[in-house]
């Protein structure tokens, strides 16, 4: 935290039908890459596990940082997958 602020935080996508819940993290421009983001979804994983569902950590593949992540937390590749939208 910087003078009473969140950094960083990781949101957390919520339905309680659902067995996998999806997360990601968020961080201020001049907080990033200092281990900030990781921290954050270290606990979201924890609090996820701990509600018994399984953390889905979903991630922009042009984002090499956010890829970064799940590797550091031990994650395994379940699927890749990708979309494409209009504008």
């Amino acid at each position: 935290m910087r003078a009473g602020i969140a950094v960083s935080a990781a949101q957390i996508f919520t339905n309680k039908e659902e067995f996998a819940w999806e997360f990601g993290p968020s961080t201020l421009p001049e907080f990033r890459r200092r281990g900030f983001a990781t921290e954050a979804c270290r606990a979201a994983t924890g609090l996820i596990l701990e509600l018994g569902r399984i953390p889905w950590y979903y991630y922009d593949h042009y984002n090499a940082a956010s890829a970064r992540i799940p590797e550091k937390l031990g994650y395994s590749l379940y699927s890749e997958g990708l979309f494409s939208h209009n504008n």
